[in-house]
């Protein structure tokens, strides 16, 4: 009898991470682990050794690419499947080039999801058609994705930071004033220092803060600082550690995105 695969399954959703386990658990397969970001996801990697990660790619603070740079960062040597609802060019490539075995989209069946996972765990590469067919184009027309790094330097006002690649164009959808109130909140202040220190009122600070998780995706202004400090919250210390990640800072003089223009 065969030993059934061991899976890590990553996804934010609570109700996308419940189907998952109960689909993935009904056709045999065998869910170790289960996280709601990257950073616990790659801590579960750690601790369970699965054959398998079926991760999701936009998750908020540590997301799916991050998670497969850390991976690949760390040493881990598992393949991934990434399901996910965006399947654009600009996502499969970086992905693939990430370390991916496996891109599918999130409303595939159930089974044939299971069946990729025993690909991935015999060394297969598995893409639903239409990323074939997008991988063939881009192929003809000459495209190429190196391995994305696994962080980008940008600059807020006077100083650089470190955040995660796809966090980046988020970034360019946030105006002055809320790039302006990004920057307070990296360096801690509360929506009170804020108005003071802009000249608006407390409700308006609030409202900016809000605007600002909107658009980067993110629940807390906890992870606001997370994510320009490369971790997500409470990072494993070691991984920290591995990253050089201790936490917001300048980093060395070099090329870098001005957010300010």
């Amino acid at each position: 009898m065969s030993v059934p695969a061991r899976v890590v399954v990553v996804d934010d959703e609570r109700l996308a991470l419940s189907g998952l386990e109960s689909m993935l658990t009904c056709a045999g397969l065998d869910v170790v682990a289960t996280a709601r970001d990257g950073w616990t996801g790659v801590s579960a990697v750690r601790d369970h050794d699965p054959d398998v990660v079926v991760l999701d790619l936009v998750m908020p603070g540590c997301d799916g690419l991050a998670m497969l740079l850390l991976l690949r960062h760390l040493g881990f040597g598992v393949p991934c499947l990434v399901l996910t609802k965006h399947d654009e060019d600009h996502r499969l490539l970086p992905v693939m080039a990430a370390g991916a075995r496996g891109f599918l989209r999130k409303d595939t069946d159930g089974q044939e999801v299971a069946a990729a996972v025993l690909a991935l765990r015999a060394g297969h590469v598995v893409l639903s058609p239409s990323a074939v067919e997008r991988l063939a184009r881009l192929a003809a027309n000459g495209a190429t994705q190196p391995c994305p790094p696994l962080r980008v330097a940008v600059e807020l006002k006077s100083r650089r930071y470190e955040i995660s690649p796809w966090s980046e164009p988020a970034l360019q959808a946030l105006t002055q004033r809320q790039l302006d109130v990004l920057e307070l909140v990296v360096a801690g202040r509360s929506n009170q220092e804020i108005a003071e220190r802009l000249n608006i009122s407390v409700a308006t600070a609030k409202s900016h803060v809000s605007s600002v998780l909107g658009k980067l995706r993110l629940r807390r202004r906890a992870q606001i600082v997370a994510l320009f400090a490369g971790v997500g919250d409470d990072p494993p210390q070691q991984m920290a550690d591995a990253l050089g990640a201790a936490g917001p800072r300048p980093v060395p003089d070099e090329p870098v995105r001005d957010l300010r223009m």
